[in-house]
């Protein structure tokens, strides 16, 4: 009654399924001391101090001015301090800013100097801004410690984001332009912090020319620090308004060689919510967003194996593909977590309510795949609605966890904290029933799709389900990887190979 699976190598092995995890931990939904508008929520890992999370949102008054500028918090997921409001001390630009907020977020880690570096994008001018941040203590005793507030450029910018180097000791801050003059393309600056002073901003440099299509360019950027390659996503320009465009630079010697724009695909996103990330344990670059015409998801795979061009296997997501199947304003972490699966938090488009899920994702033959089968639900507030615009997540290595937060409307703030799937599973590669019980290199009968199998089996049920447990036994019992049907009461005929092969 064992399950078995087909080794790379062309031999068999007992299945295994001990993939765990997926599960949103106890969080209570949070009341900041005004309301909050729907841009600006964040969260970043400070990486100097033990699962120290800052979390962030914009403080949106319900009097005038509407905007004060953005409270902050730190969060620890292995601790008591989930519940209290933003406090008045942790504000980042206490004052009105320009009358009008801001409107895009972006926040990383540096490890050269040590600090969460946040990056804004001004609602009247659209210049943006970067500012250094610092944790401490512990429990409720956290605090932040931001620094002064520098800004970036002197014109308007589209989108945004900051990706830290270690091969270079510094991080890059991207950002598109397309003003129909000197200054449209794609640009980039060094950002060098001095603790929480100003940090130093390097001189501009464009990587790529043309009218970008969007106020908000899309604009994605991860670095694979195996490899020394930096990847940067960016919606394409005018005239090609559905492009979602790629550009890769590699690092040697404390310089960047940057290779020529080219297309990733013809559906290209709707918003500023393109997020990309290198994932080490499999060498894939994961990119997602949603599609302009129809707010439908898109998922990319990404393969470099050399020079400055990327091999990408996209999905566009339809309603064959489930019934949540468009996500908006996605979010997931751009530094490698280590896990060969991609957490992602984002909003539920499909069903017309503003609610907000994690999803997981995982390689299948070549392509990335949406699992839907365990996303658990952000919870709402008691208007049933939830967060409608940029969501945050950020990783704790030290507890392999996740804190996410969102925006939600009359009822500003909630979070949660998130443990991912992980562990390793070989059942999508189950082709049968061993048929008898042998040592390590001994050749044993399976019997696949067909035919059946009794061996260890008993108490069923004629037309039971069989699936195959964690353990690689067979049993009538759900367990998410059926392999067959009963046809008596110790007899299964193989119906399926694995989970996705009928």
């Amino acid at each position: 009654g064992r399950a078995a699976s087909l080794d790379s190598d062309g031999k068999v092995s007992q299945t295994i399924d001990t993939l765990g995890g997926n599960s949103l931990g106890s969080f209570t939904t949070w009341q900041s001391l005004g309301w909050h508008s729907g841009y600006g929520n964040f969260t970043v890992y400070d990486r100097n101090n033990s699962d120290h999370h800052i979390v962030m949102g914009q403080d949106y008054q319900s009097g005038s001015p509407y905007y004060q500028g953005m409270r902050s918090k730190v969060v620890q997921s292995n601790s008591s301090n989930t519940s209290a409001v933003f406090s008045s001390s942790e504000y980042w630009n206490a004052v009105n800013v320009d009358n009008n907020g801001f409107d895009t977020l972006n926040a990383w880690y540096d490890d050269t100097a040590n600090v969460c570096l946040v990056a804004r994008r001004s609602g009247t001018t659209a210049y943006p801004h970067i500012q250094a941040a610092t944790t401490s203590g512990t429990g409720t005793a956290a605090s932040i410690t931001w620094g002064t507030d520098t800004q970036i450029t002197s014109y308007g910018t589209y989108g945004g984001c900051g990706v830290y180097i270690p091969d270079l000791g510094y991080s890059l801050y991207f950002w598109g332009q397309s003003s129909g003059g000197s200054n449209d393309g794609l640009f980039y600056k060094t950002i060098t912090p001095s603790g929480t002073s100003s940090p130093t901003i390097g001189t501009e440099q464009r990587i790529y020319t043309g009218v970008l299509n969007s106020t908000y360019a899309g604009v994605a950027a991860s670095y694979d620090d195996t490899n020394n390659v930096i990847t940067v996503i960016f919606k394409g320009p005018s005239g090609s308004t559905t492009d979602m465009l790629y550009i890769v630079g590699t690092v040697a010697g404390g310089s960047i060689t940057w290779g020529t724009a080219a297309t990733l695909t013809t559906l290209g996103s709707n918003d500023n919510s393109a997020v990309l990330s290198y994932r080490s344990s499999d060498s894939k670059w994961f990119a997602m967003w949603s599609h302009t015409s129809s707010n439908e998801t898109m998922t990319a795979c990404g393969t470099w194996s050399s020079g400055t061009t990327i091999s990408w296997s996209v999905k566009e997501w339809t309603s064959a593909d489930g019934a949540i199947y468009k996500i908006n304003y996605p979010m997931m972490e751009m530094r490698d977590d280590g896990l060969s699966r991609v957490s992602v938090f984002g909003r539920d488009y499909t069903s017309g309510v503003d609610r907000t899920y994690l999803f997981s994702f995982g390689l299948s033959g070549g392509d990335y795949i949406l699992d839907l089968t365990t996303f658990p639900q952000q919870p709402n507030d008691s208007t049933g609605t939830g967060g409608s615009t940029q969501f945050g997540m950020s990783y704790s290595p030290d507890t392999g966890k996740y804190v996410v937060n969102s925006w939600v409307w009359a009822n500003p703030y909630e979070a949660a904290i998130f443990e991912p799937v992980s562990g390793s599973s070989t059942a999508d590669y189950t082709i049968g029933a061993a048929q008898t019980t042998v040592s390590d290199g001994q050749t044993v009968e399976v019997k696949s799709i067909g035919t059946t199998s009794s061996v260890g089996l008993s108490g069923l049920t004629i037309r039971d389900k069989v699936y195959v447990q964690t353990d690689g036994t067979l049993t009538n019992t759900s367990s998410g990887t059926q392999i067959g049907v009963a046809v008596a009461a110790d007899t299964v005929l193989i119906t399926k190979i694995g989970a996705n092969v009928t």
